[in-house]
């Protein structure tokens, strides 16, 4: 059994890490994550239609 996080060494403050830039970066990079998984969703949406000649 793991114990508890009373115990030992406490968790880290920030579970989060986050890159070191600034925040502009950092939703630019969220964008083009989002941009990549959105390509991929409309991708395997066109798998899912029925094809139309």
């Amino acid at each position: 059994m793991s114990p508890s996080p009373d115990h030992g060494s406490p968790p880290p403050a920030n579970t989060i890490e986050l890159p070191p830039y600034g925040a502009d970066a950092l939703k630019h990079s969220l964008a083009n994550c989002l941009a990549d998984q959105l390509e991929d969703l409309e991708a395997h949406i066109q798998t899912l239609r029925p094809q139309v000649s």
